[in-house]
């Protein structure tokens, strides 16, 4: 009778547990329509380059969220408006807010995005890159989403592999292995 009785508990705890487990939901992610400004026409990047970080998102595990359509003006004055931002997302029952701004110095360009929690305070946290011209411009685009991602999921980036300890193979060898 014990016996079959802590069987039981065992069983339903473990049950309890995988619930619990699995029942994590998704991170909610609204990206807004991105600040662009640029000599040329370009305004056509203000709902691409969202377009591509909410691809790279949702493929690593984030529900998109569709964003409201904002005018380019809307968009300029809230570049610097966190709050605005935030209440924008948070009725589209976001967990998070993406946007920013693309601007183009001649043949260079600086993009930043800012990332914010919806139901959240301060500032928001802030993410670049940079390059020259137009067609590096995609690879910006998904090198600043995989920033993201790394920090919506919690992820750690190594930076660095010391080999130590290895008379037999080269660190060189080993680290060519890895792809590094």
């Amino acid at each position: 009778m014990i016996r079959r009785l802590s069987t039981f508990w065992t069983a339903f705890t473990m049950l309890v547990w995988t619930g619990t487990a699995f029942s994590a939901e998704p991170v909610r992610v609204m990206t807004m329509p991105f600040d662009i400004r640029a000599p040329q026409n370009m305004a056509y990047l203000s709902t691409e380059i969202p377009k591509i970080i909410q691809d790279n998102l949702s493929a690593e595990g984030a529900d998109v969220v569709e964003a409201p359509e904002l005018s380019p003006a809307e968009v300029q004055q809230l570049f610097d408006d966190a709050d605005g931002m935030r209440q924008k997302a948070g009725r589209g029952k976001a967990n998070y807010v993406i946007w920013g701004k693309l601007v183009f110095e001649g043949k260079k360009f600086q993009l930043t995005a800012r990332l914010s929690p919806v139901p959240g305070m301060g500032a928001p946290e802030e993410f670049q890159s940079s390059g020259d011209g137009i067609e590096s411009l995609s690879g910006a685009v998904r090198s600043l989403a995989g920033d993201i991602a790394s920090r919506l999921f919690q992820r750690v980036r190594i930076t660095q592999i010391r080999v130590t300890g290895n008379q037999r193979i080269e660190a060189d060898a080993i680290q060519a292995a890895m792809n590094l």
